[in-house]
């Protein structure tokens, strides 16, 4: 039962002090993790994805593309009408038969005229079941080439130059959306540890005005302060308790904005690592020209 007591008491020491450790937040892996893993980088990669494979697409036009026709089953029993070119007379004649068929083609793209060249092969079976009889015919091969009569050739030449364009931009707008994601992140990350040093601030002011409170309830006890004096530092205490609870609440509602706009969970132990500033007090004259030229 003793060790089970010892086990138990080493499980919750374990807890509270996985629970009093905080979740650090730092400046890097804000920039250069979080914000790219971010629900706003998502829908901009998404969207930067669908105009890329629009882009393939366009290209893959210009790629050879084949078709192949088929049909097995054409059946027709019905009566026709035909004159008699002799007399001029009318009878009707019987029409049963099957016509069957299959075909190729190949299209492709002319990329510097913007027309289309077309290769065609077919090949036809006719069943006469009321003649018993049956035929074959084929198109061994066909070409042809169609295209715009006037400003075929400049309207493609226009259109891939528009396609080309629209895909670059495509890319820097990427680039320049999360350039803004990062921006966003990084103002909602200031304002976090804005507010965590408003926390630690306001802590110490409390701290400092629960010891002067202290020190005038003894004061107050040997008169060496009067009643108003006394409420006085109460009064201030009090100021410093409200201010304190005022910046505690800011600095979760920070910390919420924040992992809200990153997409990861909350955390009550959450902190924010106050970045290493190494910036110089003056810069020297000679060094800004060297940049400048």
């Amino acid at each position: 039962m003793r060790y089970v007591g010892i086990c138990i008491l080493f499980l919750i020491s374990l807890t509270a002090y996985s629970q009093s450790v905080a979740h650090e937040l730092s400046l890097d892996k804000v920039l250069d993790t979080l914000s790219l893993r971010s629900p706003a980088t998502a829908t901009q990669q998404l969207s930067c994805q669908n105009e890329i494979l629009r882009f393939k697409n366009y290209k893959k036009g210009y790629l050879p593309s084949v078709s192949l026709s088929l049909s097995p089953i054409s059946f027709n029993r019905s009566l026709r009408v035909l004159q008699n070119p002799i007399d001029g007379s009318y009878s009707y004649v019987e029409d049963y038969s099957n016509n069957s068929g299959v075909g190729i083609t190949v299209n492709q793209k002319v990329l510097a005229t913007g027309g289309q060249l077309s290769f065609n092969s077919s090949l036809n079976y006719l069943n006469e079941f009321s003649q018993k009889r049956s035929s074959f015919s084929s198109t061994p091969f066909s070409f042809g080439y169609s295209q715009q009569l006037f400003g075929g050739r400049k309207i493609n030449k226009l259109e891939r130059e528009i396609e080309y364009a629209k895909n670059e931009l495509v890319v820097k707008d990427f680039c320049s959306s999360i350039s803004q994601i990062q921006q966003q992140a990084l103002g909602l990350y200031m304002q976090a540890m804005l507010s965590q040093m408003q926390v630690e601030f306001t802590r110490q002011t409390l701290a400092r005005n629960d010891t002067l409170l202290q020190i005038g309830e003894a004061k107050l006890k040997g008169s060496h302060i009067t009643e108003y004096e006394f409420r006085q530092i109460e009064l201030q205490k009090l100021n410093a308790q409200y201010a304190y609870e005022n910046a505690l609440r800011k600095h979760n509602d920070t910390r919420r904005s924040l992992c809200a706009y990153l997409g990861i969970d909350f955390v009550e132990n959450l902190a924010v690592q106050v970045p290493v500033f190494d910036l110089p007090l003056a810069l020297e004259t000679s060094v800004i020209e060297h940049y400048v030229q």
